[in-house]
């Protein structure tokens, strides 16, 4: 299928060029030359600011188990189309902005943590850098921005995170001496008590038994990963729910959990039905609805988290 591919980055497939370009062609291949595969072998894998996902499709391929690009490059969709024609297994590219209320808050712990040339366009760079080191168990990439001193940014990253080794790997862009790559590794213990308490909080922040979120007969959460993790980001216009028009009698309530909203975050995903198809998988709203329609009314949100419940096929 013929498609516009903007960005700057040269997209790959398999390790071969499916478009290059001329402003920075070499990067993405270049940063997984110089990473470690044994990193990446059955691991989960979340790379911040995947632009088109180059790195996520090639974690992928390199044998890591869920990977998950998140940007709100509108790109993203031109990727999610290519993964699907592609069959591209264990990946998930989010459209969603990283710095968020709902994806700091509903996005899981991974394994590995990419962060490549990412920095500079945080609006907050050491918030994200805070919230990687929380939500990082084992290895986090990291490459400078062409405009900083490696050096200070690399002060930066040590004062916000904690592992045991910040290793250069070499020079990673086109132009030598204009991006570094970093591989950091040594979680303590105490670090990875951490990350497990905090996915403990939220687990149990706000659930009465009962009362959130309840499976119908013959449903049960999807496992995304090793972990037991059914949390997920959708585009909110590919999740059928309520017709807006036919819920007027509402609109107090659903103009409260707009404002809501926009001012606290989303605090519960929604709780979404996959019916998988061999031509793709339907979502369905299950549950939330009256969030799902305040949400299909703010302009400014792409993708949503959401928990998945598919049907037991024993049943």
């Amino acid at each position: 299928m013929a498609r516009s591919w903007g960005g700057y980055q040269n997209f790959y497939l398999n390790g071969k060029p499916v478009v290059e370009r001329k402003l920075g062609r070499g990067r993405g291949i270049k940063r997984a030359s110089m990473w470690d595969p044994k990193d990446f072998k059955g691991k989960t894998v979340l790379d911040i600011g995947c632009n088109y996902g180059n790195l996520a499709m090639e974690a992928v391929r390199q044998g890591a188990t869920w990977v998950v690009g998140a940007d709100n490059f509108p790109g993203i969709v031109t990727s999610r189309e290519f993964i699907e024609e592609n069959n591209i297994p264990n990946i998930d590219m989010w459209q969603v902005d990283v710095e968020s209320r709902e994806f700091k808050k509903h996005t899981p712990a991974f394994d590995v943590i990419l962060f490549c040339a990412a920095f500079t366009h945080m609006r907050n760079a050491t918030g994200m850098l805070n919230w990687i080191d929380t939500h990082c168990k084992e290895t986090f990439y990291f490459e400078t921005n062409s405009s900083f001193n490696v050096e200070k940014m690399m002060k930066v990253v040590k004062a916000q995170t904690n592992f045991g080794s910040y290793d250069l790997l070499g020079d990673s862009g086109d132009v030598p001496g204009h991006y570094s790559f970093f591989r950091c590794t040594g979680r303590t213990p105490e670090k990875l008590k951490e990350i497990e308490d905090n996915k403990t909080i939220y687990e149990s922040r706000g659930r009465v038994p009962g009362q959130w979120e309840q499976s119908p007969p013959g449903w049960e959460l999807k496992v995304l990963n090793d972990e037991n993790q059914h949390i997920i980001f959708l585009p909110i216009n590919k999740i059928f729910g309520p017709d807006i028009k036919k819920f007027e009698h509402r609109r107090e309530r659903i103009n409260y959990l707009k404002n809501s909203i926009k001012e606290n975050s989303l605090s519960y995903p929604l709780l979404v039905k996959v019916e998988e198809r061999t031509d793709g998988n339907l979502w369905h709203m299950q549950e939330g609805g009256h969030r799902y329609m305040a949400l299909k009314e703010l302009e400014d949100r792409t993708d949503i988290p959401c928990k998945i419940i598919v049907k037991r096929w024993n049943q």
